[in-house]
């Protein structure tokens, strides 16, 4: 996205080898935070965030757009009847070029993980991946999705610990990451992979052409409250892993996003800030044995 002068925000679509990128927004509102998939026809698929200014209230939605046919049709906006806020869709096409979408949501009684598709010119109506799992606050339940070759969906996200609920009231100084699949209607009961990291944020989900799942996070104990750390699980074995660090240092290191290879390998990037605010930077992980590009 980018942000003019004027205050508003657009969100631009760049192909390589197009002379120019192209304007997907209308420019008149303030629109961010895009999520990208492409189908196996090369049609591109967008989600995206947009804020909204109510008399002195906001709130976010989500929009919708694609490009089949040859040019993006105008946006779609993701119903919110009954709710107050959408925010940080995640989106990915399965075979049959439906669009999948997950995003957080709130409503009066909290905040959660809503799911929703786009086939043939309709937009679903969200619905909550599980209703019991809340986040205590707005900002921390960014999801991830991916497909099988099956058209099977699978989710993570951070939620409420459930193994931390009191009375049926969750104790929110307690996060975990929590993996659900899709299947003909129904969600699967979620599993909690994150292990005994107390406080987790961003997962990110792959699949590898074994059907292996893997997923990274950051998270950190309770005691250790700006010192995130990089964590790896997988089920290879048949079932969720114990959480690996793969990444420890003293700083702030967030916001990971993995990719598995044909070879089954992972690739792994994140975002670190360090401790004074002074600097930020990117790290990437692999454990494949080939050589990356050189990366600058």
């Amino acid at each position: 996205y980018i942000q003019s002068e004027t205050g508003y925000a657009d969100i631009y679509y760049y192909k390589e080898g197009d002379s120019s990128s192209i304007k997907i927004t209308s420019g008149d509102g303030v629109y961010f935070n895009p999520s990208i998939a492409v189908d196996s026809n090369g049609y591109v698929h967008i989600a995206f965030m947009e804020t909204v200014e109510q008399g002195d209230n906001k709130y976010f939605r989500i929009l919708y757009t694609d490009n089949v046919g040859g040019t993006f049709k105008t946006p779609v906006e993701l119903n919110y009847t009954n709710y107050i806020n959408f925010g940080h869709p995640s989106i990915v096409v399965d075979a049959n070029g439906v669009s999948h979408i997950v995003c957080y949501s709130r409503d009066n009684s909290g905040v959660y993980i809503v799911y929703a598709n786009y086939s043939s010119g309709v937009l679903s109506q969200p619905i909550k991946v599980n209703s019991t799992l809340v986040s205590a606050n707005i900002s921390a339940p960014i999801p991830d999705l991916t497909v099988d070759g099956n058209n099977n969906i699978h989710i993570v996200f951070s939620a409420a610990d459930l193994d931390h609920y009191s009375n049926g009231n969750p104790n929110f100084n307690y996060t975990a990451v929590y993996y659900v699949n899709y299947s003909n209607g129904v969600f699967s009961t979620p599993i909690k992979v994150s292990g005994n990291v107390e406080i987790t944020f961003h997962p990110s989900i792959a699949l590898d052409t074994n059907g292996v799942i893997h997923i990274v996070f950051a998270g950190h104990p309770r005691t250790e409250l700006l010192d995130y750390d990089i964590f790896y699980v997988d089920n290879s074995t048949g079932s969720f892993s114990s959480p690996l660090k793969i990444f420890d240092t003293e700083h702030t290191d967030y916001l990971p996003h993995i990719e598995v290879d044909s070879h089954g390998f992972s690739h792994i990037v994140f975002y670190e800030t360090l401790n004074d605010l002074s600097a930020s930077k990117l790290y990437y992980l692999t454990n494949s044995p080939y050589p990356p590009h050189e990366i600058n």
